[in-house]
Order: structure tokens, then C-alpha cells, then sequence
């Protein structure tokens, strides 16, 4: 059975992939910035700023994110010290706070901070997660409203990809009620439900009379594709 901590983990993985599909020049430029000086806390330095700017140039993003690159940087290190001693996960916070100190979007920064620590490691088996798995916790405790609202976009887009599989076959309300004639009222919802049951298999659909295999046969179509997706109504 799935756990919390299961559905935690597979929606930041979720979350890091789109977001390294989102930025794609942003992580190249920052192991590029990141290679400029032995120590993180040095790419800061006067004598590098020539260099980062021809990062910027290289992978074609704006002077803007030198300043973002920048912090990505310097907090780097951190993902990895701040949580090798269970009970720091409000050092998460750090991250944010460094975020709006230097008029950065905090969310994004964060954002970043999750996909790069994916990246880290995604060599590695899935079952030895170490780096990101310990920033999630961390970012799961100290910051519970991100996984929140991953959640709820996650459950969105189940629902639109749920209602886009159900229009393919003729199964939204607006074909349905067409189909049936079904007119305006609280009929519509008991049509519906029906429509629902049959496409679960709890329901051989006979009330909808003539119209009754056709909808059979769409639903069976629409299970299956919806069962392939892990989605269901």
C-alpha cells in the first residue's frame, strides 16, 4: 500500500523532472558557474564576474540570472550539509530566507534547489535516494503548503487528463446528455452516475436502453485507457 511518505517522494520527482524540462539552459549554466572556483562561496568573487557573464552568454539567458545562478551556487553545499543530522529540517527555511534576501523568487530558487538535488542523484537505484530524499523530508516538514500545493496540481492534472480520455469516447456530460436527450435537472446527475458505474463495471448500463451497448462498448475503451494511466472515475 502506498504511503504518505511514498506519494511525497514520487510528486517531487514529478516536480523535478518538469522543472528541469522548464529551464533547460538554467542547470548546464549553473555546473558551469559552478566549476569556476574550489570553493562555492567563491564564484561571488570579483575576479570571476567576466567568467559568469559569459556563462550567461553561452547558454543564452539573461544578465538576471546571474544573481540566481549565483545563490544557486552558494547554497549548493548546503543541500547536502544542512540535513546529514535528522531533526535540522528547519534549515529548510534557510533556503528561502536567502532566496528574498537577495529579491529572488523564492518559490522558483527552491524549485531549482529540488531539481538540482534530483539530478545529484539520479544515478543512483531509486531506493537509495540519499541527497534528495533528505531535502524533501526537509522541505516536507518545514515547508508542508509545497507539497500541498504539488498535490493539488497533481490531482488536477489527473483531472483533466481523466476528462480528456472520457470526451474521447463520447463519455463527458455535454455528449451524453446529447446523446440521451437527457433534459436540464437533477436527472443529469443520476445520468452521469450511471454513465460512471458502467465504466467501473458496476453497471451493465441497461437504463439507457437502445443507447446501452454503444456506451458499453465506450466505456470499456475508456476504462482500459484510463486503468493504463492509473486513473479512474
Amino acid at each position: 500500500m502506498e504511503t504518505e511518505s511514498d506519494v511525497v517522494l514520487a510528486l517531487a520527482i514529478l516536480d523535478a523532472k518538469e522543472i528541469l524540462c522548464e529551464w533547460p539552459a538554467v542547470f548546464p549554466a549553473f555546473r558551469a558557474m559552478l566549476a569556476l572556483a574550489p570553493s562555492n562561496h567563491e564564484i561571488i568573487a570579483p575576479q570571476h564576474a567576466e567568467a559568469r557573464r559569459r556563462i550567461l552568454r553561452d547558454y543564452a539567458l539573461e544578465f538576471a540570472y546571474e544573481k540566481f545562478l549565483i545563490e544557486l551556487c552558494w547554497s549548493y553545499s548546503d543541500i547536502e550539509d544542512f540535513f546529514r543530522t535528522p531533526g535540522n529540517e528547519s534549515e529548510f527555511l534557510v533556503f528561502a530566507a536567502r532566496a528574498g534576501k537577495a529579491g529572488l523568487n523564492s518559490e522558483k530558487f527552491l524549485d531549482a534547489l529540488l531539481a538540482i538535488a534530483f539530478v545529484d542523484d539520479a544515478t543512483k537505484d531509486p531506493a537509495e535516494y540519499s541527497k534528495f530524499h533528505r531535502f524533501i523530508s526537509a522541505e516536507y516538514v518545514a515547508m508542508p503548503e509545497r507539497f500541498a500545493a504539488r498535490k493539488a496540481r497533481q490531482q488536477h492534472v489527473k483531472k483533466l487528463r481523466m476528462k480528456a480520455i472520457l470526451a474521447e469516447y463520447g463519455l463527458v456530460p455535454e455528449a451524453i446528455f446529447k446523446l440521451l436527450g437527457t433534459g436540464f435537472g437533477s436527472e443529469r446527475g443520476v445520468v452521469m452516475e450511471g454513465i460512471y458505474e458502467v465504466i467501473r463495471g458496476e453497471s451493465e448500463g441497461d437504463q439507457f436502453g437502445v443507447h446501452a451497448k454503444h456506451i458499453r462498448e465506450c466505456a470499456a475503451s475508456a476504462h482500459a485507457k484510463l486503468a493504463a494511466e492509473g486513473l479512474s472515475v
